[in-house]
């Protein structure tokens, strides 16, 4: 994320200002109060802390509220840097918001770390880490069926070793198609049932919702993929140079379909969404 942060010209200036050198990761820490005395007495605290532990001058103080915004935009913005990577690999969503013990979170990003490496990929990863939730995706082409499959074996291996912490397949954001599957696995046979039977008793015709948290379908069923395998670019000559994002499907593909280009408010939006209310549906 801070490598595609630097990436992306209007964070550059931000994150050259807050992140030094090259870390393989970052903390930020807020000291949120009524006291502005105490949080920066907090502040301080911490500064001498990490001094103690052997890393003097690896905090970096941000007290002005703009500069404390501009940092937080960043992280707020984390799903649309992730996906700003050019290329047919992409972070996907399938173990995005696993939950384990804070005390096992940092074994558990070894070792899922290790995982990754096994199948030939790496992750991205990003957020709630005071509460051992890492957002987490790995880069995978999914328009490949070989991928495909390294995807599945990545989540059930995953998976495992959350069961194994007694942890959560889904600590923020839900279960939806990728992660039902694995609810008996997760919640046992019984709690299963108990889902069904409550899904059956308030949607006893199965409009809402289908195939989400009961009776799923396979989390690797490719009639589900945006793209499926017989997906092909249509054959267009553009007048534009797309060479940079890998040509212009390439480019198109760069949306991740969270809407955040369809505001109104000031910053990064779509210029004729704003004019028209029309237009892309994508970031």
């Amino acid at each position: 994320m801070i490598d595609l942060s630097r990436d992306i010209p209007m964070f550059r200036a931000v994150v050259d200002r807050f992140v030094q050198g090259e870390p393989a990761a970052l903390l930020l820490t807020e000291f949120a109060g009524d006291d502005p005395a105490e949080n920066l007495r907090r502040l301080e605290a911490l500064v001498e802390l990490m001094g103690d532990l052997g890393f003097p001058g690896a905090v970096v103080e941000a007290t002005d509220p703009a500069f404390q915004q501009a940092v937080w935009e960043i992280r707020a913005q984390g799903l649309n840097i992730m996906m700003s990577m050019k290329g047919d690999g992409k972070p996907i969503s399938f173990l995005e918001d696993c939950a384990v013990r804070l005390e096992d979170l940092a074994d558990y990003t070894e070792r899922l770390t290790r995982i990754f490496e096994k199948h030939g990929t790496y992750g991205t990863w990003y957020a709630h880490a005071s509460v051992g939730c890492l957002h987490v995706r790995p880069v995978l082409n999914l328009k490949q069926e070989l991928e495909v499959k390294k995807m599945r074996a990545i989540a059930e291996e995953a998976f495992a070793m959350v069961r194994e912490y007694q942890g959560s397949h889904s600590g923020e954001h839900g279960d939806g198609l990728v992660r039902s599957e694995f609810h008996e696995a997760m919640f046992g046979s019984r709690m299963v049932r108990a889902f069904e039977e409550v899904k059956d008793a308030f949607d006893p015709q199965n409009l809402f919702n289908p195939g989400k948290i009961v009776r799923p379908p396979k989390m690797d069923d490719r009639s589900l993929f945006r793209f499926k395998p017989d997906c092909r670019p249509l054959p267009i000559d553009p007048a534009l140079d797309w060479s940079e994002w890998g040509g212009f499907a390439s480019a198109t593909e760069m949306c991740n379909n969270n809407g955040a280009c369809r505001a109104r408010d000031p910053g990064v939006m779509c210029p004729s969404y704003r004019a028209t209310c029309e237009g892309r549906a994508g970031a």
